[in-house]
């Protein structure tokens, strides 16, 4: 392991960068080293006893555990382990390419490195079982947080199996919430030596009629670049509501460490894999939809369906302007503000901010084509396109990341008003404040504000929500519309967001590790319902009651493909035993085809002779 520290320091390997700023470009980069695995179906560390396991990703610290005080230690391994354990509920690999380390022989034709100094990199991985290896380190990074890599893959099936994380050696491990930081960083570090990056786009292998997998395409004036692979078109095609897409657009802004190498901001924003830092991050489908596009991994789509930029506004919010350059108001109210530093929710409505709008320096140059104001010199976020999205007031955190979260780690700053934090609560616009408050209060809370409200039900017939404001319930009956109510006994008015932005899941949640774990439970909730004797049908013969909770289910949760199987590995087993029936069934249906045939023709020959008997009787 000191080789890989050496190197390390030395930058022998030139590594990617990939941090909050994510500067994939910075520096120039050398192609991903191969190795091939011994074929040999006897070794015992090649399991094929099952089709899928979850992805294990072993993470070897042993360059950092004795620079580092234990405390800093300890808070960068539990983030580490949160982390992992949302790829491994997320992602699945082929049992056939699970093996121990030690399995791996040099290909001295396609690496710099020599037969001598692999299994010396991979010295303490030996007897390792896992599908990915990470060794961690830490190092002067400038304003980055972290940056990794892959530098090793299989050469058979092109998929990364050892990479690095390195750690800035100032990153932040004692201010509130720094674990739940860490981790989002690393879920989107890693993420970049699993699959997401443009090293390893070419590499996607066994895409069907797939030219490419980054387009080149100029609309409406604008030359933009598309990730183009299957599942990420259809899953985009699903969640914008169009299908004039033929990719989703890569990153043009931030510079060359930012752009080309992550999701253009200003429609994917709040997924984990912009290239900023954003106070709201979520796990979108479409960021799934790379993963398995691959074609190394499996994907459970377990995203809770928090990801909301966008949701069904269709083809003009991919490519047109956020801004009405006539009126200069937003296009789409849920995405996009109008006036600098009011109040605004994110579009997922899982974080509380203002409206990121202002003058830039003379010098700054706006593009003419994210122009969108009759002052050449305002705008919104650079890396959204210069569109007026919603933003933190980061001067305020006061060491407490996520402060402005609508859950529990988050900080109440209207509680004299009925402002909840909780796991099912959600950002609305409302200036409500009770009637019978004093007028000190009253006057105080009577503006328009981001606040936090506890959703505490979802009808998903009638498409109603049912919110609590203090201990007032009040259900909004808006559907997929935005509607603004009064409400009996309070001065002022909520904004109803519409139902979709709300509702997502079979379970209410507002955060990416929340949501999984939700997720998984409603599983285990829906297989015990199957074993549970107590859920009898006796007294329902045409299981009619069951056939309406599975639709009602059904369709409360499109977000998901595996909803009631007892875990990931049975799901993909019984997938693959009904794949080798299907063979056999069609065996059968032609074997009695041809049965039928033949006694047919049997009767026919059986017929003919006894007609020829009888007619020769008649002649005699």
């Amino acid at each position: 392991m000191k080789l890989i520290g050496v190197l390390i320091q030395l930058n022998f390997l030139i590594p990617i960068i990939f941090s909050f700023k994510c500067g994939f470009n910075s520096l120039p980069r050398p192609k991903i080293q191969s190795i091939l695995p011994i074929n040999n179906t006897s070794n015992q560390n090649l399991r094929t006893l099952s089709s899928y396991h979850p992805l294990k990703i072993y993470v070897d610290y042993e360059l950092i555990e004795n620079s580092l005080l234990q405390e800093t230690l300890d808070s960068i391994k539990s983030a580490f382990d949160l982390s992992l354990s949302i790829f491994k509920q997320l992602l699945l690999i082929s049992n056939n390419e699970r093996y121990t380390f030690e399995a791996y022989q040099i290909n001295s034709a396609h690496s710099t490195f020599t037969a001598d100094e692999v299994p010396y990199l991979l010295e303490n991985s030996k007897n390792i079982e896992a599908d990915l290896f990470l060794i961690v380190s830490m190092n002067t990074l400038g304003n980055a947080q972290a940056r990794a890599y892959p530098i090793i893959k299989n050469k058979n099936t092109n998929r990364p199996i050892l990479g690095v994380v390195e750690l800035n050696t100032g990153i932040d491990t004692f201010s509130k919430n720094h674990i739940i930081f860490i981790s989002n960083l690393l879920l989107h570090e890693i993420s970049h030596v699993l699959a997401f990056n443009s090293d390893l786009f070419p590499y996607f292998n066994k895409l069907p009629n797939l030219q490419q997998t980054v387009s080149d395409i100029e609309i409406n004036g604008i030359k933009r670049q598309f990730l183009s692979t299957p599942k990420v078109v259809e899953k985009a095609k699903k969640h914008f509501n169009t299908d004039c897409l033929l990719g989703v657009e890569l990153e043009d802004q931030g510079g060359s460490d930012t752009a080309g190498s992550h999701w253009e901001a200003r429609i994917m924003l709040g997924d984990y894999m912009i290239g900023v830092d954003y106070p709201e991050i979520v796990i979108s489908d479409i960021t799934l939809a790379v993963f398995e596009d691959s074609n190394w991994y499996k994907v459970n789509y377990y995203s809770g369906g928090l990801f909301k930029t966008g949701k069904n506004e269709g083809y003009n919010f991919l490519f047109g302007d956020c801004v009405n350059k006539n009126n200069e108001e937003s296009n789409f109210k849920l995405e996009f503000c109008n006036n600098q530093r009011d109040p605004f929710c994110s579009p997922g409505l899982i974080d509380r901010g203002y409206c990121y709008l202002g003058i830039y320096p003379e010098d700054e140059n706006i593009p003419k084509k994210y122009q969108y104001y009759s002052n050449p010199l305002k705008g919104g976020w650079d890396i959204a396109n210069y569109c007026p999205v919603m933003q933190n007031d980061y001067e305020k955190a006061n060491n407490f990341y996520y402060y402005s979260r609508c859950n529990s780690i988050g900080k109440e700053n209207y509680t004299e008003i009925g402002e909840k934090l909780s796991d099912t609560s959600f950002c609305f616009m409302s200036s409500l404040v009770n009637s019978s408050l004093t007028e000190e209060i009253k006057s105080k809370y009577s503006n328009e504000k981001a606040i936090c409200y506890e959703v505490i039900q979802c009808d998903n017939t009638l498409k109603h929500y049912t919110i609590k404001i203090g201990e007032t319930e009040f259900t909004c009956k808006n559907g997929n519309n935005i509607e603004s109510y009064e409400i009996e006994g309070f001065e002022g008015t909520i904004t109803c967001p519409p139902y979709i932005r709300i509702c997502s899941g079979t379970k209410l949640c507002n955060d990416l590790y929340d949501c999984v774990e939700k997720k998984i439970e409603t599983i285990y909730e829906n297989n015990n319902k199957k074993i549970n004797p107590d859920n009898n049908t006796d007294n329902d013969p045409d299981n009619s009651k069951k056939k309406k909770e599975d639709e009602e289910n059904k369709s409360n949760d499109d977000n998901y493909v595996i909803d009631d199987n007892k875990n990931v590995k049975d799901e993909y087993e019984n997938n693959e035993n009904e794949n080798e029936k299907k063979p056999k069934n069609t065996l059968l249906i032609i074997s009695i085809i041809i049965s039928i045939i033949l006694i047919a023709i049997i009767v026919i020959v059986l017929f003919c002779i006894c007609k020829r008997k009888k007619d020769n009787n008649i002649n005699k």
